[in-house]
């Protein structure tokens, strides 16, 4: 009787914690622009340079801006840098995928992500 009340309190208590952790592998799909964004945190081997402690966010990037510009892309950013991405989809065209706050602000909320064309004018 005495293992079976420590045994579940144990438990209770271990679920308790488990339950107050913010969860950060959340994962998100949005709409930015002429873009699909889906957002998800990384736990391969790859690190692009973060801390230890720092999650890494995965960002997938689906567009379709016109005939002349569409494709997917892949990027990795850490989860407390706000680095952008840019990338040319053609000569004329360039286009930044940016984050409002951090990059694992984006895995609570997917749009804070913002896909927009650069306009040097």
């Amino acid at each position: 009787m005495t293992r079976s009340i420590v045994a579940r309190s144990c438990f209770l208590i271990v679920f308790s914690i488990l339950l107050a952790l913010p969860s950060l592998a959340a994962a998100g799909q949005c709409t930015s622009g002429c873009a699909t964004i889906t957002v998800s945190q990384y736990t391969g081997p790859l690190n692009p340079g973060c801390d230890p402690e720092d999650v890494i966010v995965k960002i997938q990037v689906s567009y379709n801006c016109g005939p002349d510009c569409q494709g997917n892309f892949t990027f990795y950013r850490c989860g407390e840098s706000s680095d952008l991405y840019e990338f040319n989809c053609n000569v004329n065209r360039t286009f930044h995928v940016t984050v409002n706050g951090t990059w694992s602000n984006a895995l609570v909320e997917c749009n804070n992500v913002h896909f927009s064309e650069w306009d040097p004018q």
